[in-house]
């Protein structure tokens, strides 16, 4: 993943972390690539981070913007791509195709592709807030999918159990949870006290 002009633009959040490391619904950016690879990924950004967010070159490698979500549609055009091209919207690149190079500065001279769909991309920090609604229900059903959830214990007064997932160790007890607005994802050991009324669409990490 490589960071790009959009890493200037959502300061403060990018001083202390490159644009994958940003939160848009459950999971950071990066987790949403390997979630979809099924594989590690890791990150071109400033060299002061390096050192924390070090970059592991293949033999071959495919550049992602760091600012765009995946989904479905976009990966299957990113594997589409062959040596020597640019998947593009609108002039602004999404990707670049397999190859040995870890700058950015050479895309220019890559064969842009024009990509047709939808591109959710990051460009100002209250994208961030603007995306979270669909980014958190996207994800979670990406985290829970053929999963199944934790028992919630009969002390909660619940609407909609089948879109509220418990992950391990999560602790829920007299609460109210309702998920007809939206998921509630309760991550791993995550505790919610007493008397709390959730609804969705929510997520508490670990």
């Amino acid at each position: 993943l490589c960071d790009d002009s959009a890493r200037g633009l959502l300061k403060p959040f990018t001083y202390t972390r490159p644009v994958a490391d940003c939160r848009v619904g459950i999971l950071t950016l990066r987790e949403k690539w390997e979630h979809y690879l099924g594989k590690p990924v890791s990150i071109l950004t400033e060299d002061y981070l390096s050192a924390k967010y070090p970059l592991h070159k293949e033999p071959e490698n495919i550049r992602i913007n760091a600012a765009v979500l995946p989904d479905e549609d976009l990966l299957r055009a990113l594997f589409d791509l062959h040596e020597g091209e640019k998947l593009v919207q609108e002039g602004e690149w999404i990707a670049a195709g397999p190859s040995d190079v870890s700058h950015i500065n050479d895309l220019v001279a890559l064969k842009p592709v024009e990509y047709a769909g939808e591109v959710c991309r990051l460009k100002y920090p209250w994208d961030i807030f603007q995306m979270n609604d669909a980014a958190l229900r996207a994800d979670f059903a990406l985290l829970t999918r053929g999963r199944q959830s934790q028992p919630i214990p009969e002390s909660n007064h619940v609407v909609q159990p089948g879109q509220i997932f418990l992950e391990e160790g999560a602790e829920v007890e007299c609460s109210g949870l309702n998920a007809s607005t939206g998921p509630i994802y309760i991550g791993k050991h995550a505790c919610i006290m007493e008397g709390c009324l959730i609804r969705g669409p929510l997520s508490l990490g670990a």
